[in-house]
């Protein structure tokens, strides 16, 4: 569709533009949301509902990138992730958690990487935090390579490690970052 993954052929041209997220893009969102689970893990806690999972309550905004028209991926700014991320990112800062906005549940269809969705994504969410007056952060598992990649490309700083535990008592290992600037 937009990659052909394959790095001898030509880099292939699309636009891709961000807008706002409407009701009438969950169904394709949760489609490209099944499809990145099955492939990359992510969300690796496994929610039941994906649909819910994207369209959090908590979200701040939230907005999804077209290429050439059809919907590629999506991402989400939050008020807030798990205490332990937020005070990671706090310390590394030298601010208050109040101050912060976490950069959340971005997600790129793997037939549309590598033209510049996700890097499209990340810096209308991250701007939107900045124009709030918040620093924009994020947290990442610390398997997920290509999404570290990403973050580390666009200039996003690792503010460390922290072991995310959740009520169940699962937890998962992530890297907390922070935007450049």
């Amino acid at each position: 569709m937009y990659s052909s993954g394959n790095d001898r052929d030509p880099p292939v041209t699309v636009t891709v533009t961000v807008r706002p997220r409407a009701d009438a893009d969950m169904n394709d969102l949760v489609r490209i949301a099944a499809v990145v689970q099955d492939n990359d893990g992510y969300p690796g806690r496994r929610p039941r509902r994906l649909a819910a999972f994207l369209a959090s309550p908590d979200a701040l905004s939230a907005w999804v990138a077209e290429c050439d028209g059809v919907i590629a991926g999506h991402v989400a700014l939050h008020a807030e992730s798990m205490p332990v991320v937020m005070e990671r990112a706090a310390a590394f800062l030298g601010c208050e958690v109040s101050e912060l906005a976490v950069v959340a549940r971005l997600i790129v269809d793997p037939a549309a990487r590598r033209v510049g969705v996700g890097r499209a994504l990340l810096a209308t969410a991250g701007e939107e935090a900045c124009r709030r007056g918040l620093h924009p952060i994020l947290d990442v598992v610390t398997g997920y390579h290509a999404a570290n990649e990403l973050y580390r490309a666009c200039g996003w700083r690792n503010a460390g490690e922290v072991t995310m535990v959740f009520r169940d008592g699962g937890s998962l290992q992530s890297y907390v970052y922070v935007a450049p600037g």
